[in-house]
């Protein structure tokens, strides 16, 4: 992998909206691209396209949108009526699902956490119908991989990797709380511009170290 590259503009001059386009490089030359991930930001609906190069029968598509609810919403993505007899709901519980033992933290499970700055936390049982201001995040993951004989156990197995990224991720955007709470979307632009150089600069680090690994073979 020689680098990552994101691509960021403006949606639309009327809505604070972004789209983004981030790319993987592989291979000896830049131009090679094996990964690419296109994020676009619409009012309150992100929508997130993943495509493979090298699998083309590959693609996932992850739709989300965020509510000031407890997750009551029954199709506020606006799923088409012929579709959502296809739809299988999965709610994530940050607090109470279980997590792979090994990216659990003491530090970082909401069952214990209390943020210093917003005074919110611990969850305890119950903290969906009690606790106060609370958001859901609403995500329609679709996963097509269209291979005879081997479609139905990597689409679940994707879905199972997805909800396990989701689970962690939102666990972690809740205790990390007092690290972006005070953050304007300037502040957020910032961050981000700043962590893809810093993965460009690891990306190109790793290849320089396996380069010379294999010029001493």
């Amino acid at each position: 992998m020689n680098a990552l590259t994101l691509y960021m503009v403006k949606a639309n001059s009327q809505k604070r909206g972004f789209i983004s386009r981030v790319v993987y490089h592989t291979g000896s030359k830049p131009s090679v691209q094996k990964y690419s991930m296109l994020l676009k930001e619409d009012g309150t609906t992100i929508h997130l396209l993943l495509l493979c190069s090298f699998i083309p029968k590959l693609n996932i598509k992850i739709h989300t949108k965020f509510e000031n609810d407890p997750g009551t919403s029954e199709n506020c993505l606006n799923i088409p009526h012929e579709k959502l007899e296809e739809r299988l709901v999965d709610f994530v519980d940050i607090a109470f699902d279980e997590l792979n033992g090994k990216h659990y933290k003491e530090d970082e499970d909401p069952k214990f956490f209390k943020s210093a700055l917003t005074g919110r936390g611990p969850l305890l049982e119950g903290w969906k119908q009690t606790d106060e201001p609370i958001m859901c995040s609403y995500k329609l993951v679709q996963v097509s991989f269209e291979v005879w004989g081997l479609q139905t156990k990597v689409e679940d197995f994707i879905h199972n990797c997805i909800r396990d990224i989701l689970l962690l991720g939102h666990r972690q955007a809740f205790v990390w709380i007092d690290e972006w709470h005070w953050m304007s979307i300037d502040d957020v632009r910032k961050y981000e511009s700043e962590k893809q150089k810093e993965a460009n600069r690891k990306v190109l680090q790793f290849n320089e170290l396996t380069s010379n690994m294999d010029d001493i073979d």
